[in-house]
């Protein structure tokens, strides 16, 4: 049964924004994608008419538009010469959008509406934009606009501009409420466009400063780039190839592992068992500015590799889980070297 937004939110037409506001609280539980019978496209539906009747210009525009026949065409009128209807529909119209912009709407597209939906992250609350869709059923010919109040059995206050698809029902859109609040598709495309642009440009911005931020706070000293400049270092002091081989297999050594091996930075241990006393990241490198590999839980069985002695960190295995974690997470650890 087709309902106007007022019946939906069960309401009367003349009621305050004080009450308006506590069924769209009631109707937003309910329709809430995390409850039993939610979804997403509900609550997109309860937000868009929201959105109409909490607003007093846009409340007045939508009452300008009660009172029509609620109209359902099922019919092709091409094919119904025996009725007396008229084909009132075009598949195509130019029309200037909410945007300013002149565009062709056609049957079939999506038209969007702007809503602006409360959010809140922890007790930061703020207002987040997104966009309501209806797909367009029939478009209404201006050329036969003489004909609209008769096929409609009203006397229009404003001009029908298309049929659309509203949740289970049909509903009209007017040119005027389309004009003043209402985006193409070929708008939408845009703006949706702009905004990937925008996001993509803070993405950038971030990881720029972050790089930047952590070369300006954390410096390699003289002797660390002495390290690394060192030719000795590069070449694994002469290891051998073998030898290499048996610390990747054995060690999980990366090439940059390998060469602390061999400047005894790290060293290896005799793969003793221990438990971590409580949950600890496993990290790629022996440092708090590592990347993080997986976390592990309490009381975890692990495997002692290597150990750094400098930052006071084992590189540890448990089943896949691989990586470097400080020594304090866990149970009184031992590297026995005389392997």
């Amino acid at each position: 049964m087709a309902q106007n937004y007022y019946q939906i939110f069960g309401i009367d037409k003349d009621a305050t924004q004080e009450e308006v506001k506590q069924a769209y609280r009631k109707l937003a539980h309910k329709c809430h994608p995390d409850k039993q019978g939610g979804s997403d496209q509900k609550m997109k539906e309860v937000n868009f008419i929201y959105a109409i009747l909490s607003d007093s210009y846009k409340r007045k525009s939508y009452n300008e538009t009660l009172g029509a026949k609620e109209y359902f065409d099922n019919f092709d009128w091409d094919y119904q010469p025996q009725k007396s209807w008229v084909n009132i529909y075009c598949d195509e119209l130019e029309i200037v959008d909410s945007t300013g912009a002149k565009t062709k709407v056609k049957t079939g597209q999506d038209i969007y509406y702007p809503v602006e939906i409360d959010k809140s992250v922890i007790t930061w609350k703020y207002k987040s934009k997104e966009f309501f869709n209806v797909y367009v059923k029939k478009i209404f010919d201006p050329q036969k606009k003489d004909s609209f109040a008769s096929v409609l059995e009203y006397d229009l206050k404003k001009e029908p501009f298309c049929l659309v698809h509203f949740g289970e029902q049909d509903l009209i859109i007017y040119k005027e409420d389309f004009q003043s609040f209402w985006l193409s598709e070929e708008s939408y495309k845009k703006i949706d466009l702009r905004k990937g642009r925008i996001t993509a440009f803070f993405v950038i911005v971030f990881l720029v400063f972050g790089i930047y931020y952590l070369f300006a706070t954390h410096k390699l000293t003289s002797e660390q780039r002495k390290e690394i400049n060192n030719s000795e270092i590069s070449t694994g002091l002469g290891i051998s190839q073998e030898y290499k081989d048996f610390l990747k297999e054995e060690y999980g050594a990366t090439d940059g592992e390998i060469n602390y091996i061999a400047t005894d930075k790290y060293a290896t241990c005799s793969k003793e068992t221990t438990k971590t006393t409580e949950s600890v990241e496993v990290r790629n490198a022996p440092d708090i500015y590592a990347l993080v590999n997986s976390e592990l839980p309490k009381d975890t069985e692990v495997q002692i590799l290597l150990y750094f002695e400098d930052h006071d960190a084992y590189k540890i295995k448990s089943d896949k889980i691989m990586g470097w974690v400080p020594a304090r997470f866990l149970d009184k650890p031992i590297c026995d070297t005389s392997q």
